[in-house]
């Protein structure tokens, strides 16, 4: 308030006769100057509350607001509304926050403030970034940092750094979370600014502690901490010091640790920070009890507790540190009871980490009490929270991120595998202790025998109920898991689609194959909940069964090449088409042959069968079968490989795969077209599985016995004489100029081709190519919308073809998908080296590959208008970025160099930039949505105004030196152009 109080001392001291000009005037415009002074000070004052009293600051916050609004002070309702949103966050009161943010970028947006709008945009971005709409949030981020880099705010430009550091970091990817983190530390260095240094360093600090480098998150700590300490920043000095505390804790330094916390403490204290306060406390209470100190530590617990609950701050953390000390203290009654409260708690909040260590405190609680059933089922649940969270231990090593992956998930499989074979054999000691128990009531009670069998019925139905619990928690988790899995896969393709550095996407590879991975299983248990509640119906379409088993089979290919395995088709039918679920029978299939080649062995034979029986009563029935040469199944178990989550054992060397779902789910699904599956094995020789599925509207053709090889062990591909494919394929040589979205496939394979024309043939007009060379020749004389080419072909492979027509002029803006089952890293690496836009690994969902292309095309739709606008709204500040962006600057300036040439052609523009007619329509359309006629005759009108708004000349000089011949259809033209008339856009 002294600087206002000075400001209206400093008014009242003018001279009386610099007043006496228009009274009325200067007093309005004094009593507004100190209208909008107050609104500064009511802003300044709720900025100043924000963490020590929060209800303070949203009251100041409104007055201010209300205030602007009566003043019809537009700056001031904006800052009002922008400071509302973010004390409503604060409060968790996300939905609040939301219409205060929309509303002050609107205003913003009228009033063409780029920096207010921007600021609008940073804030949505962390409302969204609060809501865990990662998507979303890095959306409105990047738009912030667009205009803030237009606008050369370099103070701006290193917090949104910060921002996208931070949401990397809260999905686990803490490489590029480092990476922007450090970019935010040069500009702030580069400005000098010693909070913004601070705050990146602590930043830094807090990646290393995730990522378990305590040395290196101390030393960023403590050169955050003294350069708070230099500027007596006493937030900043909290912050940091509590962070030393927590890096010494987790290196064991107890006593150093406790000393920081307390010296935070008093600080947190001192400044009234509340949840500072409770977290301070409750981790001098864990360290206590981490040193033996149990007694001391619940104290600092509870009185933590105590804060939080009188504040409403999460209390997941705290309710699971008392839990655990009443363990080692043997309290196993109070321990379960802060075990269910923590329970609650980290529900409520989706904190799956708290959540499992809850589940953990309440298995040992009753484990301790003697309620072992119960703890069973607790320690499974634990199991299930513990599988689905992104083990911090996989970050110890980024650059080995797949390595510790696999060798982590195998440590989990074989604790489980532990735990199952401790909690057998305590079940055995128990019936055995039983079973002795009995022996002696038998000498002692007729009926013995009768308790044992009750004993021994309500054992079983107890191992039900576990069965059952463990089988409705995934189908009701798995619902849960799909929207972190997505807020996973989102950013990731965001990232990878953004970067070029190959050691960055070999790792976005890694996270995407195993995010995809748990997403197909998550769907699969979907898939069975639907089922069970009658939820998953049919969609039944006529289906032509052969192409489709062969399309199918074909997709494993380049799988069976690389694992040495002779897959084939036999079948005696010449067609077979029938009424079936298309996506459904995918499902089935793609499930059984991916299990034969789990469990055959290299140098081994899978065979997919097709074939038509009648039953008892004269109706046909598809018979579809899946037979491997692998170890076989035990006659004890193959009456459960049909059970949910049960997994045969793997041959010897081999390690086992699976998860117990796939073919619970594929049984299921024949079951719904009303068929059947039998399975038939035998040991060291093999298994088949034989799928029946009976049909009303069946037609059929039986032809010769024919074996279709699909692919040898000796990893060639043998070419076979093939049965007359359905419809005639669409050649190279048919296609003409049309306005459809054309793709070009490049694919040897017969089979393969006609399945892909079958998924996208209604959506795209399909050319076709037989191997690289003939791709190469297709694509450069018909400029497609997008390719699929296969890797493995004769002549020339599709890293050859991505790389001659990524480096061609006329097929450079050509997205390319490349399709195969090549999915190492050197693989993907050779396929990126390249520039393709795509790698999409075989077995593949046909609905992937279309929101794949969907996708893509989408993403060059967006790069015509950027194209558009640049070029042709704006081409004196064209850079050249690209082969494109160079290709458009020729066409740009061939058109200039003939700008008042009436009888200029497209046919002389394509002679001059190298290209026929179609080659340049094509190639103008895909990249900025014109063909080359329309791209002449908008660029003479563009240019023709920017003559007109500089008076150039007269409309009619001007219309003839942009190439128009008469100024009555220049006049309609650019009418048409710009919705009003050359006099007008001269006046």
């Amino acid at each position: 308030m002294r600087w206002l109080m000075l400001f209206l001392f400093l008014l009242q001291s003018i001279p009386v006769c610099c007043q006496s000009f228009s009274v009325d005037t200067s007093a309005a415009k004094l009593q507004e100057s100190d209208e909008k002074l107050a609104i500064e000070a009511l802003l300044e004052q709720s900025d100043s509350n924000v963490l020590r009293n929060p209800e303070k600051a949203i009251s100041y916050a409104r007055e201010a607001l209300a205030l602007s609004i009566q003043i019809n002070d537009a700056n001031g309702e904006i800052k009002s509304l922008y400071l509302l949103g973010e004390l409503n966050i604060r409060q968790g009161n996300v939905e609040a926050a939301k219409p205060d943010f929309e509303m002050g970028l609107e205003i913003s947006t009228e009033l063409g403030d780029s920096k207010l709008v921007a600021e609008g945009f940073y804030h949505l971005s962390k409302l969204y970034e609060v809501e865990n709409n990662f998507s979303e949030a890095i959306n409105y981020l990047q738009k912030a940092l667009d205009l803030y880099e237009t606008l050369g705010l370099k103070t701006n430009i290193a917090q949104s750094y910060s921002s996208f550091g931070r949401m990397y970091q809260q999905v686990g990817n803490y490489t590029e979370a480092l990476h922007y983190y450090f970019r935010a530390l040069r500009i702030n260095e580069e400005l000098d600014r010693k909070l913004g240094i601070s705050i990146a360093k602590t930043n830094i600090g807090n990646v290393y502690l995730n990522t378990e480098k305590f040395d290196d998150a101390l030393t960023y700590f403590e050169e955050a901490l003294t350069i708070d300490q230099a500027n007596d920043d006493r937030e900043g000095i909290l912050i940091n010091t509590l962070n030393i505390g927590v890096a010494k804790q987790k290196k064991g330094l107890y006593d150093e640790a406790l000393k920081d916390f307390r010296s935070a403490l008093s600080i947190a204290e001192e400044l009234g920070y509340k949840r500072d306060e409770a977290i301070l406390l409750g981790n001098i209470g864990s360290t206590l009890r981490q040193q033996g100190n149990l007694e001391q530590g619940l104290t600092y617990l509870f009185l933590s507790l105590s804060i939080r609950n009188e504040n409403n701050y999460d209390n997941a953390h705290t309710l699971n540190d008392i839990s655990a000390s009443y363990l080692e203290l043997e309290d196993y009654v109070q321990a379960e009871s802060f075990a269910r409260q923590a329970i609650e708690s980290s529900q409520n909040s989706s904190d799956l980490n708290q959540l499992k260590e809850a589940y953990y405190n309440y298995s040992k609680a009753l484990e301790g009490q003697g309620s072992f059933e119960s703890a069973f089922a607790a320690m499974s649940l634990y199991d299930s929270a513990k599988d689905s969270l992104f083990s911090l231990e996989k970050q110890r090593q980024m650059d080995e991120l797949e390595v510790i992956y696999e060798t982590e998930k195998n440590e989990q499989e074989i604790k489980l595998l532990t735990l199952e074979k401790e909690t057998a054999e305590f079940r055995r000691n128990t019936y055995l202790a039983s079973g002795l128990a009995l022996t002696f009531i038998l000498m002692l009670l007729y009926y013995g025998q009768r308790q044992k069998s009750k004993k021994n019925r309500q054992l079983l139905e107890k191992e039900q109920e576990v069965a059952e619990m463990k089988s409705n928690f995934f189908s009701n988790i798995s619902h849960e898991f799909r929207t972190p899995l997505t807020l996973i896969s989102g950013p990731i393709a965001s990232i990878k689609a953004g970067t070029n550095d190959l050691k960055t996407r070999t790792q976005l590879d890694v996270m995407e194959k195993n995010a995809d991975r748990l997403l197909s299983l998550i769907n699969q248990l979907l898939d069975l909940s639907s089922l069970e509640s009658g939820k998953l119906k049919l969609s039944p379409e006529m289906t032509d069964m052969l192409t489709l088993v062969k399309g199918v089979t074909m997709t494993f290919q380049s799988l069976a090449e690389m694992k040495h395995i002779n897959l084939t088709v036999e079948t005696e039918l010449s067609s077979l088409k029938m009424n079936a679920d298309r996506e459904k029978i995918e499902t089935i299939l793609i499930n059984l042959v991916n299990n034969a080649f789990d469990f055959t062995p290299e140098g081994g034979n899978v065979a997919v069968s097709l074939g038509v029986e009648e039953d008892d009563t004269g109706r046909s029935q598809c018979l579809i079968g899946v037979k491997d040469t692998g170890e076989g199944i035990p006659l004890q178990n193959l009456s459960r490989v049909f059970d949910r989550f049960y997994r045969g054992e793997a041959q010897k060397g081999q390690q086992k795969t699976g998860t117990g779902i796939g073919l619970a789910l594929t049984k299921e699904l024949v079951e719904l077209h009303g068929g059947s599956i039998d399975v038939f094995s035998t040991v060291h020789q093999g298994t088949e599985f034989v799928v029946t599925i009976p049909s009303e509207n069946m037609t059929y053709e039986n032809s010769e016995p024919d074996v279709i090889q699909i692919a040898e062990t000796s990893m060639s591909v043998m070419t076979e004489t093939r049965h007359e494919l359905d419809a005639q394929a669409e050649t190279v040589s048919d296609l003409q100029e049309t306005s459809e979205p054309v793709l070009l496939l490049i694919e040897d394979n017969e089979d393969v081709t006609y399945y892909l024309k079958e998924i996208l043939g209604d959506d795209y007009r399909v050319i076709e190519a037989a191997d690289g060379e003939q791709g190469v020749e297709a694509a450069l004389e018909y400029i497609p919308d997008l390719i699929i080419s296969d890797v493995m072909m004769p002549k020339m492979d599709g890293y050859r073809v991505a790389e001659i027509l990524k480096q061609d002029e006329k097929t450079s803006h050509i997205p390319l998908i490349l399709l195969t089952a090549k999915a190492d890293q050197k693989d993907k690496m050779q396929g990126l080296k390249a520039h393709a836009d795509e790698y999409l690994t075989k077995p593949f969902r046909p609905e992937e590959l279309r929101l794949r292309i969907q996708n893509i095309l989408e993403s060059r739709r967006k790069l015509k208008e950027k194209f558009k606008m640049e070029f042709m709204l704006r081409p004196e500040k064209v850079e050249i970025h690209s082969m494109d962006d160079a290709f458009l600057l020729r066409v740009r300036e061939s058109v200039d160099n003939h700008i008042d040439n009436e009888d200029f052609t497209v046919d002389q523009l394509g002679k001059e930039v190298g290209m026929s007619r179609s080659q340049l329509h094509r190639k103008l359309t895909a990249l900025i949505d014109q063909s080359a006629t329309e791209f002449i005759r908008s660029y003479r009108l563009h240019r023709a105004k920017d003559m007109i708004s500089q008076n150039g000349g007269t409309i009619s000089e001007i219309s003839f030196s942009v190439g128009f011949g008469s100024p009555s259809y220049f006049s309609k033209c650019f009418r048409e152009e710009f919705g009003f008339s050359p006099t007008e856009a001269k006046g």
